[in-house]
Order: structure tokens, then C-alpha cells, then sequence
């Protein structure tokens, strides 16, 4: 597969199947709060797709051929982007209407640094370590134990932020009143 063919496919599944992911977590997210009205639904919901994927990433790296590996992309893709909408929504329910577009850029800054920032280096070096063991491989299998850390990872953060939450708020709502 030449790279334009897969930029393409990249481009495709991570478009699409990130979209999907990221409307479908607020919008469940969104539905879940209101009618149960538990805004912890937020990060159990990040929790939950986050986790979901960790599965279908194995799949992806480990698939030997490239077409049935970029199809099974598209559900870690989904999953994985579930946790942007309700992300979102707690950070803006904290920040309050003073403090969004600082909040958001802060947030912003933060998750492409570490994304596109340390992530890279990251698989780098341990791309560099294990290709002695195992030639050109080492990059997927880097690749792959990134994916899977950092995504467990998360989903703990999820979970540990939905204690507090409700705390949370309260606390924000009345710091955004003053």
C-alpha cells in the first residue's frame, strides 16, 4: 500500500469513524445526565468507550494484511473518540461562561502536546529498543503498547474523576456565581 493510498484510509476511518465517536459519546453523555440526572454519566461514558476499544486495538496492529486491519480501525476510532463530547461538556460545566475559551485552549494545549508531542517520542524510542528484537515489527508492537497503556491509563482517570464530580460542580458553581 502506497502512503497516499493509506493517508487516504486514514484519513477516511479517523474522519468518519472519530466524528461518529465524538457525537455519539456527547450525544449519550447528554441523554444519560438529563434523564437520570447524574452528570457522572460524563466520565463513565469516557471510562466505558476508552475501555471498549482496547480489544479491537490488537486486532488492528496485529492483523497481517492492510485492508481488514484499517476496517477494524474504525471501532477502537469510535470508541476511542466517545470521550471527547462529555469531556467537554464537564470542562465547560467547570470553567463557567468567564472562563470557557481559556479552558478550552488550556485543554487543547495539553492534549495535542501529549498526543502529538509525547507520543511520537515515545513510540520512537521504544521502536528503537525493539527492533532488535524484533526488525521492523517493533514499531507496531511500540505502537500497539502505547495505545493500550495510555488508553487504560485514561479510563482510570475517567473512573477516578467520576467520584468526585458531583463535589466538583458544586464547588464551580459556586466559585463561577462570585
Amino acid at each position: 500500500m502506497t502512503s497516499g493510498v493509506a493517508g487516504t484510509w486514514l484519513a477516511l476511518v479517523f474522519g468518519l469513524s472519530g466524528a461518529l465517536g465524538a457525537t455519539l459519546g456527547g450525544a449519550l453523555g447528554d441523554r444519560l445526565a438529563h434523564r437520570t440526572g447524574d452528570k457522572r454519566w460524563y466520565p463513565w461514558i469516557s471510562a466505558g468507550g476508552v475501555l471498549i476499544s482496547i480489544p479491537f486495538v490488537f486486532l488492528v496492529y496485529l492483523w497481517p494484511t492492510p485492508i481488514p486491519a484499517l476496517l477494524f480501525l474504525s471501532v477502537p476510532t469510535i470508541f476511542g473518540h466517545m470521550y471527547l463530547g462529555p469531556t467537554m461538556a464537564m470542562l465547560l460545566g467547570m470553567a463557567g461562561a468567564r472562563r470557557r475559551a481559556v479552558a478550552s485552549a488550556i485543554y487543547a494545549f495539553v492534549l495535542n502536546l501529549v498526543s502529538m508531542g509525547v507520543g511520537p517520542v515515545i513510540v520512537g524510542w521504544s521502536s528503537d529498543h525493539l527492533q532488535a528484537s524484533h526488525g521492523a515489527a517493533g514499531l507496531r508492537y511500540s505502537i500497539l503498547t502505547l495505545v493500550v497503556v495510555a488508553t487504560s491509563w485514561a479510563a482510570v482517570h475517567f473512573l477516578l474523576a467520576a467520584r468526585t464530580l458531583r463535589a466538583d460542580l458544586e464547588s464551580a458553581a459556586i466559585a463561577n456565581r462570585g
